[in-house]
């Protein structure tokens, strides 16, 4: 490897030398896949924007582990955002692919990635999960519906580009947040909300008479 290319990402690499070079910029068109040339040469197109690090002034900073190594601002690259794109570049662009599909994940599923990492940093810079509004409501951080909204419609790309098999089953990482979580629903209102364990027909489950007819038995 040859001094220019020393403390790079060999992951990025090894999806193609131009690619990596152009990563997380503005260009569109960041070059041939390595080894494509048997193929026909494959162009990989992306939109990976990686934003400038906005140092103090992003409010999520005092929990930035990038942050906290440095004493002061070097105008690069936001380095989580950096990290989260790169990581869906290494899984999703497995050099095992044809034009239009990495068409495909390039230039949707990398959006919506993109946009789906911002939204978590939005989320750790305001931790708040419910606040009152000004009837005296209480609401849940909007954020919140916003970040399961975005998870949702990277599944369903997802599952798409794995029926039409563009990308290989279980190489992406589960995202929705509906499989890993049971979310009751319920209103939020000024009093608080009871939710109850379900019973026989939907109805709460009442232990002593559950003992009562074990006994009878």
């Amino acid at each position: 490897m040859s001094d220019q290319l020393k403390g790079q990402e060999p992951g990025l690499y090894n999806i193609g030398k131009s690619f990596a070079v152009k990563f997380g910029t503005m260009h569109p068109l960041k070059g041939p896949v390595a080894g494509s040339e048997e193929k026909g040469r494959i162009v990989i197109y992306s939109w990976d924007y990686v934003d400038v690090c906005m140092w103090e002034q992003c409010k999520a900073h005092d929990k930035c582990v990038f942050y906290i190594k440095r004493t002061e601002p070097t105008g690069g690259q936001c380095k989580v955002m950096h990290w989260f794109l790169k990581g869906v570049a290494v899984t999703f662009f497995n050099g095992q692919q044809t034009g239009i599909d990495v068409w495909r994940v390039g230039m949707h599923l990398m959006p919506l990635y993109r946009v789906y990492c911002k939204l978590l940093i939005a989320e750790v810079a305001d931790p708040i999960a419910i606040y009152t509004d000004k009837q005296g409501r209480k609401q849940i951080n909007p954020l919140y519906k916003q970040i399961t909204d975005m998870a949702d419609k990277i599944s369903r790309e997802v599952s798409k580009l794995e029926k039409q098999g563009l990308i290989s089953p279980g190489n992406a990482p589960p995202l929705s947040i509906d499989e890993h979580f049971s979310r009751p629903k319920m209103i939020m209102r000024n009093r608080p909300v009871k939710i109850k364990e379900p019973g026989k027909a939907g109805r709460p489950r009442n232990p002593v008479k559950a003992k009562k007819r074990v006994k009878r038995r």
